[in-house]
C-alpha cells in the first residue's frame, strides 16, 4: 500500500509540474506589445496588440501621443499618410499593417466628412497588394451574407485603398455632427480593411467612446474580428487610443485568407 501511495503521489507531482510549466509557457506570451514608433507632428504614434495567455488576440490598436495632435500638417491639397507596422506578436492574426491618414479639411462625401479628421485603416492585405489598387468602379458583387447590415457604398475605388462602405444609420447620416464612425473596406468583393474614423476635435475632447460594430452573417476569410471600436484618452500614458476590441477568432468560408 505504501508503494502504491508513493507512486500515486509521484504521478500527481509530475502532472502538477507539467501543468505549471505549461501555464508558465502560455502565460509568457500574454500582455501588451508595441510596434515601432512613427513620428507624427510634434509627437508619435505606434501600434499595439493585446494577447491572452494562449497568444490569442484580444485588442489591436494604436497609441497617439498628445503632442502628435499639435502642429499637424496644414497643407489641405493632399492627405497625409503615415504607415504603421504591427508588433511581431500580431503576426498570423489576419492583419498586415495599419495606415493612419490625416485629412486637414476632411474628404467626400462633404459636408458630412468635411471636418479635420483621421482615417485609421487596419489592413488585412500586404502593402504591395494595397499599392496595386487603382481607381475605377468595383463591379464585383459582394454576397449579402458578407456585408454588415445597413452598410452602403457608391462602389468607387479609392487608389491605394479600396472601396469604402459606410453605415447608413450612423449618427452622421441621421442629422448629428460627425465625431467618430466605423467603415468597412472591400476590393474585388473581399474585405481588405477595417476603418475607424475620428475627428481631431473629438479626440481633443478626451473621449471614452465605443462603437458596437455591426457584423456580417458570414465571413470569407478566417481570422480575428472585433466587436467594438474604442476611442479614448489614456490619462496615465497621456495618449489617445484608437482600438479594435473584443477580438474573436472566426472561421471563414474560404480556408485561405486573401
Amino acid at each position: 500500500m505504501a508503494n502504491k501511495n508513493y507512486l500515486f503521489l509521484l504521478g500527481a507531482c509530475l502532472l502538477l509540474t507539467t501543468a505549471c510549466k505549461k501555464y508558465a509557457q502560455t502565460n509568457s506570451i500574454s500582455g501588451t506589445f508595441y510596434g515601432p514608433v512613427v513620428q507624427l507632428a510634434n509627437g508619435t504614434v505606434k501600434s499595439f496588440v493585446v494577447l491572452d495567455n494562449y497568444g490569442k488576440m484580444l485588442t489591436l490598436g494604436m497609441h497617439i501621443s498628445a503632442a502628435a495632435l499639435v502642429n499637424l500638417p496644414a497643407d489641405s491639397t493632399k492627405m497625409w499618410v503615415y504607415p504603421i507596422d504591427l508588433p511581431a506578436q500580431a503576426q498570423n492574426a489576419g492583419y498586415d499593417h495599419i495606415e493612419l491618414d490625416w485629412n486637414p479639411i476632411g474628404h467626400d462625401p462633404k459636408p458630412i466628412y468635411g471636418l479635420p479628421h483621421f482615417d485609421c485603416h487596419f489592413y488585412k492585405i500586404t502593402k504591395e497588394y494595397q499599392a496595386g489598387i487603382t481607381a475605377g468602379t468595383d463591379t464585383m458583387t459582394i454576397a449579402a451574407k458578407y456585408m454588415a447590415p445597413d452598410y452602403v457604398s457608391n462602389k468607387m475605388i479609392v487608389p491605394d485603398m479600396g472601396v469604402h462602405w459606410v453605415d447608413s444609420k450612423a449618427p452622421e447620416f441621421t442629422g448629428q455632427k460627425f465625431t467618430a464612425t466605423y467603415v468597412y473596406g472591400f476590393y474585388k468583393a473581399n474585405l481588405i480593411f477595417l476603418e475607424p474614423m475620428v475627428t481631431l476635435a473629438f479626440l481633443l475632447s478626451n473621449p471614452d467612446y465605443k462603437i458596437q460594430i455591426k457584423q456580417p452573417a458570414s465571413l470569407k476569410s478566417t481570422g480575428y474580428y472585433p466587436s467594438t471600436t474604442h476611442i479614448y484618452y489614456d490619462a496615465i500614458a497621456k495618449d489617445y487610443v484608437i482600438a479594435l476590441e473584443g477580438m474573436a477568432s472566426k472561421t471563414g468560408d474560404s480556408p485561405i485568407p486573401i
